[in-house]
């Protein structure tokens, strides 16, 4: 939640046409310069021998569940990578933000992997195609509208907010063309295009309040005017990143409430206005692509322990493979990415880091530690539901049912809790359809949810 009152959407992180081919004249690090931090799982396309084969990656939840797309037979497909499973098909083909409940938004839909129901989600405002580009614990999903039209400048288009209660709105922030992320405390980031803004503006955005802060209100000026800024990215802890002017160039930041604006440093030999971040997490690592020479791409990942660093000198690929573009980082520190096969040009391939000394199954553990416990003591629920909470700290907690579209069917705990665990239950009417339910708790600044299924 904010405290300031500024008044005030992506780019999605990428735009246009799909198909990728990238370019490359920097020689592959040597096995001698490289220290091995991560493992490397390389996600390939549907059809191995096809020539033109492409993969890109979107997002990934705090399970390693990744959201992309791939070629698959001359066509693309969208598909969820886990690394038990591989590459599974889902019934979108632009798949992008993907939440803890293995809920997916792609445009107009929103998809439930887990029980295969699909929520329609109509556009907002003027423009009649909708965009989803995330969603939240929560079932807050929010994107943008756009025109039917050819949109390259990103300007037909309006910022879209949704949620079960509420349906598709806009949002009243002048000029707000895109909300991009949403945490699950309902803040997001978007741009602004127009007004007053030069060129871009990012902004924080609170769904619960709607006030905002513009980020170019805390950089210097560009030639007399508002500073140009560019947001992609917001953790669980409200920090946020993208790009912005430090009154001489623009280049990758960061911006919290509490720390204000950082500038982040180029690339070990490379160009300082040419780093693009993309994702953040709760730990403040950010990962992202920043050119050693214009338009030579290389993925990196920084934070405020290790400085700036080239991913490409802390894995071990493939031999002539290229760690092209980072574009996520969940809170475990699982990175998501493309790439391609060097040193000349080649099609894009999807990359999956894993830190050493993690595992699949370890997400909740790395969750955030400020609530420490949320189990569902019997799953299948027949007809009554036993949930178990342990908080460290005591304070408000809530604790609510909802269905696989989003909507809250029960409240079973809204109060003051003492610290340590507890025990709550919930009897659904004879009338409750069965089905998968999830349950979510928020209590001490975080937030836990588990899935279970109700029997009749």
């Amino acid at each position: 939640m904010f405290t300031l009152d500024r008044s005030a959407a992506p780019p999605p992180w990428i735009t246009g046409a799909f198909a990728l081919l990238l370019l490359a004249v920097a020689t592959w690090p040597s096995v001698a310069e490289t220290t091995v931090e991560y493992d490397f799982f390389l996600v390939e396309a549907f059809d191995p021998n096809y020539d033109l084969r492409e993969v890109i990656l979107r997002d990934i939840n705090e399970s390693a569940m990744v959201t992309g797309t791939a070629t698959r037979n001359g066509f693309y497909a969208g598909f969820v990578w886990t690394e038990p499973t591989d590459k599974v098909i889902i019934p979108m083909i632009w798949p992008q933000g993907i939440n803890n409940l293995n809920q997916i938004v792609s445009d107009g839909q929103i998809y439930d992997f887990d029980s295969g129901a699909t929520t329609s989600v109509p556009p907002a405002g003027a423009w009649p195609v909708p965009r989803l580009q995330a969603i939240n614990d929560n079932g807050i999903a929010v994107g943008f509208s756009e025109c039917a039209c050819s949109n390259s400048d990103r300007t037909l288009q309006d910022a879209l907010v949704w949620d079960a209660q509420g349906g598709s709105r806009t949002i009243a922030v002048p000029y707000a063309k895109e909300l991009l992320r949403i945490n699950n405390a309902n803040v997001a980031v978007g741009n602004i295009r127009g007004g007053t803004s030069a060129g871009t503006e990012g902004f924080v955005y609170d769904v619960d309040t709607g006030a905002h802060v513009r980020i170019s209100d805390f950089m210097p000026p560009y030639l007399n005017g508002r500073a140009p800024s560019e947001l992609t990215d917001v953790s669980e802890t409200g920090v946020v990143t993208g790009r912005g002017w430090d009154g001489d160039v623009r280049r990758g930041v960061t911006w919290s409430e509490a720390d204000g604006i950082t500038f982040l440093p180029a690339i070990p030999g490379g160009l300082l206005d040419r780093v693009f971040p993309q994702g953040i997490n709760a730990a403040g690592t950010v990962v992202g692509f920043a050119d050693r020479t214009l338009h030579n791409p290389r993925a990196f990942v920084w934070n405020a322990q290790n400085g700036m660093r080239n991913l490409n000198d802390l894995v071990s690929a493939p031999p002539n493979f290229i760690l092209d573009w980072a574009i996520k980082v969940n809170d475990r520190g699982w990175i998501i990415g493309i790439g391609h096969y060097g040193p000349g040009w080649g099609t894009s391939r999807g990359f999956v880091l894993r830190p050493i000394g993690e595992t699949a199954g370890a997400g909740e553990a790395a969750l955030a530690p400020a609530v420490a416990e949320l189990s569902v003591l019997r799953n299948p629920v027949a007809d009554r539901l036993v949930a178990r909470i342990a908080v460290p700290g005591g304070g408000p907690a809530r604790l609510s049912v909802f269905d696989v579209a989003g909507r809250e069917v029960a409240r079973m705990l809204d109060e003051e809790i003492s610290a340590g665990e507890h025990t709550v239950t919930w009897s659904p009417s004879a009338t409750q359809p069965a089905g998968v339910y999830y349950i979510r708790l928020t209590a001490a600044g975080g937030h836990r949810s588990e899935r279970f299924v109700l029997l009749h």
